[in-house]
């Protein structure tokens, strides 16, 4: 079951990954069709918008491949029984992947929560 939560995980973050990247490209677009106008304030405006969102899709993006990089890494472990990072646990509270990733994923009809070492849950 670990390993169809681990490509569950990796999928979702591919995903994440490639629509981070296709926004970027969109910002790239609008920042280079952007063109000063004589109203200054909304050709600064705009850049500052563009900016921001551009900051927001590179953060997406470095969390996704951080994610993937991830899993990758743990996907080479074998379980051995203590839990520790990439092991996936049930509790009265569900299923859990421990690490890094925070988020959730359903395989097989049954919901998997990421959660991390430091969290509550996690230790």
């Amino acid at each position: 079951m670990r390993s169809r939560v681990l490509d569950a995980f990796r999928i979702l973050l591919s995903h994440r990954l490639e629509e981070a990247l296709r926004e970027l490209a969109l910002l790239d677009e609008a920042a280079a069709a952007e063109t000063k106008s004589s109203a200054g304030d909304k050709y600064e405006t705009a850049r500052e918008m563009i900016a921001q969102s551009r900051t927001l899709q590179e953060k997406g993006r470095a969390e996704a491949q951080a994610g993937l990089d991830w899993i990758e890494r743990i996907a080479q472990v074998e379980p051995d029984g203590i839990v520790h990072a990439g092991s996936l646990v049930h509790s009265d509270l569900g299923w859990h992947l421990v690490g890094a990733l925070t988020t959730a994923v359903t395989v097989d009809g049954t919901g998997i929560q990421g959660i991390t070492l430091s969290s509550p849950l996690g230790q």
